[in-house]
């Protein structure tokens, strides 16, 4: 009896060991592809006393996980140093990092996860998820446009996202009496150059 038992426990412990490497096996072959920070851009516009202002946040980072053919089973998680904010105009840029706005010293990222992706027969595609920001979560939707793939001179793959999407800056508590003069829409335009590893 206490042989028989013996064997079951084994023939258990073999079976999870090998549905666990077959786990690990199959999520590292997942294709991973990584944001490219230098040729990647998150532009945003706004208006201040009704008057444009255009602006940008420098430091993105992620990546995505993609076979190539089932974009709906995609996944994407990237993220945005705030204190990377670019109006072009130093002392704006100063302001805007401070508890003012997005307080840059203690919400230092702002990351994006996504919960599904939609795609069209056109290739068009929507990314459903939750964007992390001011150490407030929202739902936020990305529309974007069909992937366009590349290969560098040093034969790397590359896929081209563009995507935007519309904010509510008071969604995520960033401005308050600082921001009476600011529109509470905000507009942003995804460049995302993603590189296969």
């Amino acid at each position: 009896m206490k042989s028989r038992i013996s064997s079951t426990l084994v023939m258990l412990g073999l079976l999870t060991g090998l549905n666990s490497g077959l786990a690990q096996s199959a999520q590292a072959a997942e294709p991973v592809w990584k944001i490219n920070p230098e040729t990647s851009s998150m532009n945003f516009k706004l208006k201040n006393m009704g008057q444009p202002v255009d602006g940008k946040f420098g430091k993105l980072s992620g990546d995505v996980t993609y076979d190539g053919k089932n974009l709906a089973q995609a996944t994407v998680n990237a993220k945005v140093d705030t204190a990377s904010i670019d109006t072009k105009n130093e002392k704006r840029d100063d302001h805007l990092r401070t508890k003012d706005f997005f307080d840059a010293a203690t919400f230092p990222v702002a990351e994006f996860k996504s919960s599904k992706i939609d795609v069209d027969k056109a290739g068009n595609f929507k990314i459903a998820g939750t964007l992390n920001l001011h150490g407030i979560a929202k739902p936020v939707t990305l529309a974007a446009g069909p992937l366009k793939e590349t290969v560098d001179d040093a034969g790397k793959k590359h896929l081209l996202a563009n995507a935007t999407t519309e904010v509510e800056r008071k969604d995520f508590s960033i401005g308050g009496l600082a921001a009476a003069t600011i529109s509470n829409e905000v507009a942003i335009n995804l460049v995302i150059d993603l590189v296969k590893q």
